[in-house]
C-alpha cells in the first residue's frame, strides 16, 4: 500500500513538471505563427507624386527658355526624314508644348511664360537645360528605389508564409510528413522534414503520440495528441487546436524587420536550453525537450522537440524556414532603407526645382525697358555715326547743326554744311583744326617742321621753303 502511493506521487511529479517545459519555445513558435495575419499590417511606402511633378515642371521650365526651332520639332528630329513619318511623334510633342500656354486652375493665369529677354535668354536656356538633364538622371535613381518599395510587401509576406507552412505554401499542408514524430522531428538519421516548416517543427514541440502534449507548451491547453502525423485531417486538427492557444500580440501592431530580426534572435537564444543531464542528446541543436533518450520522438509523453543538427552543424544549409524568415526580414530593411533614401533623392529633386523656379521668376519678372536697354553689345552698336552733307542739311540751321557740321551763309541762303576740316580735326585728334602739314607752311626750316610734329601722325604734303 504504501509502495503504491509513493508510485503514485512520483508519477503525480512527473506529470507536474511535465507542463510548461516548452513554454519559452512555444512562444516564439506563437510570435512567428502571428505573423501569417500580421504580413497585412506591413507597411512600407513611398509617396512618388511628387518627384513625378518636380521632374514635369522642370521640362516645362526647359521649354520656356528654348528657341523656336526646338519647340516646332525639337529642332528637327521630329521632321519627316528618308521615308520615316514621324507624324504621331509630332503630334504628342506638340500636345506636350501646349501645356505652356495652359491656364493654371487656381490663378487663371498660364503657369508659364516664354522668356523673351534677348540680353538672358540664351544663359537660361543652358542653365534650364542643365538643371533639367541633372533632374532626369536623380529621378532615375529616385524611380529605381521605388520599385524595391513597391514589391516589398508582397514579396515579405511570401517568404514568411513559406516559413510558416512550406515554400510557396499559404496554409496548414500535411505535404510529406511521415506517421511518427521520429521521422518528422530529428534529422541526424532520416534526413527528412524537421526544419521544412514553422507549422511541422509546432507539431514536434506539442504533440505526443501517445498522450496530450499540449499541456508541455502551455498549462490547460488540449487537443495534443497525434498519433499520425501523415493524416491531414488529425495533423491540421492538432496544429489549429494548439495554435488557438497561443497568446495575441495587437492585431494592429505593424510588422517590422526589427521584429522579426528579433524574434529569430529569441529562437537561436533557446536552442539546447533544454538538454541540461542529456549525454546521449545533440544539445546544442535541439529544440524543446528531448526524450530521456536524447531523441526526438514524441513518445511517452517526452522527446517533444526538433533535433536540428543536420541543418545547423558544420556544412549544414541552416534550417529553412528560418532561412525564408531572415529573407522576409532582409526585404523588408532594404525597402526601409530605400525609402529613407528615396526621400533624400527626391529632396535633391525639389532643390533643383526651387533654384529653376527662382531664375525663371527673375527672368520674366525683368522690366522690359531693362531688357531693351541691355541688348547685347554688338559691333554695329559701337561704330559711330559719320555726317555727311546730307545729314548735316537735314538737321537745320538751329542748335541741331553741331559739329561736324556747321552754319554757312547768311539769312534765306543759310544751311548747315559740313565742316570738312571739323572732320579732319576729330579724326587726327588735332586741338587748333589744322592737318600735320598745314602747321608746317609757314616753316622755312625744314627740321623746325619736323621737331614740331615729332611723334604726330603726318600728312605727306609739300613743305614752303623746302
Amino acid at each position: 500500500m504504501r509502495s503504491e502511493f509513493i508510485a503514485t506521487l512520483a508519477l503525480a511529479a512527473a506529470v507536474q513538471a511535465a507542463v510548461n517545459d516548452n513554454a519559452a519555445e512555444f512562444r516564439v513558435f506563437c510570435d512567428i505563427l502571428g505573423m501569417d495575419t500580421r504580413v497585412e499590417t506591413i507597411s512600407i511606402t513611398l509617396d512618388t507624386a511628387k518627384a513625378t511633378e518636380v521632374l514635369e515642371e522642370l521640362a516645362y521650365l526647359n521649354l520656356t527658355a528654348a528657341p523656336d526651332g526646338w519647340l516646332k520639332d525639337k529642332n528637327g528630329e521630329l521632321a519627316d526624314k528618308k521615308g520615316s513619318d514621324k507624324k504621331t511623334e509630332r503630334q504628342e510633342w506638340e500636345t506636350h508644348v501646349k501645356k505652356l500656354t495652359e491656364k493654371d486652375a487656381t490663378t487663371g493665369k498660364p503657369k508659364y511664360t516664354r522668356i523673351t529677354s534677348t540680353r538672358r535668354k540664351t544663359g537660361i536656356a543652358t542653365a534650364m537645360a542643365r538643371a533639367y538633364n541633372k533632374a532626369i538622371v536623380i529621378k532615375q535613381e529616385f524611380d529605381n528605389l521605388s520599385k524595391k518599395v513597391t514589391g516589398a510587401k508582397a514579396k515579405a509576406t511570401s517568404e514568411i508564409k513559406s516559413a510558416l507552412y512550406g515554400d510557396g505554401k499559404s496554409a496548414f499542408d500535411k505535404g510529406s510528413l511521415e506517421s511518427t514524430a521520429a521521422n518528422n522531428c530529428q534529422d541526424e538519421n532520416n534526413n527528412k522534414n524537421a526544419g521544412k516548416c514553422v507549422a511541422w517543427d509546432f507539431l514536434c514541440l506539442c504533440t505526443a503520440s501517445d498522450a496530450d502534449g499540449a499541456t508541455r507548451c502551455t498549462h490547460g491547453a488540449n487537443g495534443g495528441q497525434l498519433a499520425d502525423p501523415s493524416s491531414l485531417e488529425t495533423a491540421k486538427t492538432a496544429f489549429e487546436a494548439i495554435k488557438n492557444s497561443c497568446p495575441q500580440k495587437p492585431a494592429n501592431k505593424a510588422l517590422t524587420a526589427d521584429e522579426i530580426f528579433g524574434t529569430i534572435a529569441s529562437f537561436e537564444s533557446l536552442l539546447g536550453r533544454q538538454s541540461a543531464g542529456q549525454t546521449n542528446a545533440p544539445n546544442h541543436y535541439v529544440f524543446g525537450k528531448p526524450h530521456t533518450s536524447g531523441a526526438c520522438d514524441a513518445n511517452s509523453a517526452q522527446g517533444m522537440c526538433v533535433n536540428y543538427k543536420k541543418q545547423l552543424s558544420k556544412g549544414g544549409a541552416g534550417i529553412h524556414w528560418l532561412n525564408n524568415l531572415a529573407a522576409a526580414a532582409e526585404t523588408l530593411r532594404s525597402a526601409e532603407k530605400a525609402v529613407q533614401e528615396a526621400k533624400a533623392t527626391e529632396a535633391k529633386l525639389t532643390a533643383i526645382q526651387t533654384a529653376a523656379w527662382t531664375l525663371y521668376d527673375d527672368s520674366v519678372s525683368e522690366p522690359a525697358e531693362v531688357q531693351e536697354n541691355q541688348q547685347p553689345f554688338t559691333n554695329k552698336q559701337g561704330q559711330e555715326k559719320k555726317e555727311t552733307d546730307a545729314t548735316c542739311e537735314a538737321k537745320g540751321i538751329g542748335a541741331e547743326c553741331k559739329p561736324p557740321c556747321k552754319v554757312v551763309g547768311e539769312g534765306d541762303a543759310a544751311k548747315c554744311k559740313l565742316d570738312k576740316k571739323e572732320v579732319t580735326k576729330q579724326e587726327t585728334g588735332n586741338q587748333d583744326g589744322k592737318i600735320h602739314s598745314d602747321r608746317c607752311t609757314k616753316d622755312k626750316d625744314k627740321t623746325s617742321c619736323e621737331k614740331e610734329n615729332e611723334g604726330q601722325k603726318q600728312v605727306k604734303k609739300t613743305i614752303v621753303g623746302a
